[in-house]
């Protein structure tokens, strides 16, 4: 169905699976001229379409061709802390097409509101990539603030690497599906005093990671102490590069050198499948020693991304955090692959 955009040349739309392959080339270019490389792929924007409602939560901009131009989708995380993720190709951006999006995002955006908590503090985030100033000027005019920097960090897997030395009493193990949610559970423990943590649940959890194609759970290494899960580093291979997705460590067995072990045992299993490339994604201001951990075991920052924020309404930051400790290095906690 056709929705007024009031753009001659261009139409708008909401999008249907079927669009999928043609946004991500959409996406991918976006990515390339924004921060320097494109690592979208169309299992990612398909598992993300399929948790949305994209009768009411996707927008699609098509050209006088039906060539998708331009895309927006928005992803509800918590009623009180939702993300819009745009996409306008280079050639089609300062016509008003993003400004559109936004403002049809934010209107969306806002008839959640009445789903978060009564006092609660709602706002919407959107991620913008390094080099892309004129996103940047647009939000900041729609009263949007920069709040956060998120850096990609690398490592060149031809250098020489030190084998995983394991704190007493860790065992390593990998994936199995009876432990998926004992998984899940210590990473939602590790990540509570994440910065804007809010609760995820086991089946979004379950859809961004497990329930893929792509899934490999080879790649997911747990230390076990006894029966408990004291940290885990789930991964990933995407177009050839070995992706740490998520690096959790709970408190108790945080300061032992569990965390730089399994990322250590990571890069492993990334050379011995024979890539050459491994990389993660973290909070730049990560509060528990995430980014001199990634330091300390030789990775570099490659690019980064900002987080953009506007609230939607006044209130106080819930849910509270509990107490607990986090490692994490989220693919794109700002781009849709980690949930």
């Amino acid at each position: 169905m056709a929705i007024a955009i009031d753009i001659p040349g261009y139409t708008l739309r909401r999008p249907t699976l079927d669009d999928v392959g043609p946004v991500v080339e959409l996406i991918r270019e976006c990515e390339l001229a924004d921060s320097g490389s494109a690592e979208r792929t169309e299992e990612d924007v398909s598992t993300a379409w399929r948790m949305i409602d994209l009768d009411a939560d996707a927008w699609l901009v098509v050209d006088e061709h039906g060539q998708p131009v331009a895309a927006a989708a928005l992803r509800k995380q918590h009623p009180t802390r939702m993300f819009v993720h745009p996409a306008v190709a280079p050639a089609h951006r300062r016509r008003g097409i993003g400004a559109r999006l936004l403002a049809l995002a934010e209107e969306r955006a806002r008839d959640h509101i009445p789903e978060a908590p009564a006092g609660a503090r709602v706002a919407l985030a959107q991620p913008v990539g390094e080099h892309n100033s004129g996103a940047r000027e647009l939000l900041e005019r729609h009263g949007y603030a920069f709040v956060r920097r998120f850096w990609q960090m690398e490592l060149d897997l031809a250098r020489e690497l030190p084998a995983p030395a394991w704190p007493d009493g860790i065992r390593l193990e990998t994936y199995a599906p009876e432990r998926a949610r004992a998984i899940f559970d210590a990473i939602e423990e590790a990540f509570q005093d994440h910065w804007n943590f809010v609760p995820q649940r086991f089946d979004e959890f379950r859809a961004w990671h497990i329930d893929r194609e792509s899934f490999d759970g080879s790649l997911w290494f747990l230390g076990l102490d006894g029966d408990e899960i004291a940290g885990a580093s789930l991964c990933a291979v995407r177009d050839g590069v070995g992706w740490v997705n998520i690096l959790g460590v709970r408190r108790p067995w945080r300061r032992s050198g569990l965390g730089l072990a399994l990322l250590h045992q990571s890069f492993a299993a990334f050379r011995a499948r024979g890539l050459f490339r491994a990389a993660l994604g973290v909070d730049s201001e990560n509060p528990t020693g995430a980014t001199r951990l990634y330091e300390r075991a030789g990775m570099f920052v490659s690019r980064h991304s900002d987080a953009y924020e506007k609230v939607l309404r006044e209130g106080s930051v819930t849910p509270a955090p509990q107490p607990g400790s986090t490692s994490r290095s989220p693919a794109d906690d700002q781009g849709g692959r980690d949930g």
